[in-house]
């Protein structure tokens, strides 16, 4: 990465038998050098052969604000 360079993350969630406002809320941590702008989620919720289908997509906005290596962490729900 070069600094000021944008780096963009695409997450989506999906589970069956919800409705996607029941989905967990994601938390994104600050990195050293980076700044982090998580998007507003984009929810939807579906049937697919007669069950909800609940879908939520972020987009996160990483900038390096100073050289060096960034190491993204993963993300997991509980």
């Amino acid at each position: 990465w070069s600094i000021g360079q944008t780096i963009t993350r695409t997450l989506i969630i999906q589970a069956k038998g919800v409705k996607a406002e029941q989905l967990p809320p994601l938390s994104f941590s600050s990195l050293p050098g980076v700044n982090v702008y998580p998007g507003k989620p984009i929810l939807k919720t579906s049937f697919s052969q007669r069950e909800l289908v609940a879908t939520s997509t972020i987009e996160v906005v990483y900038v390096p604000t100073q050289p060096g290596k960034v190491e993204v962490p993963k993300l997991s729900l509980a």
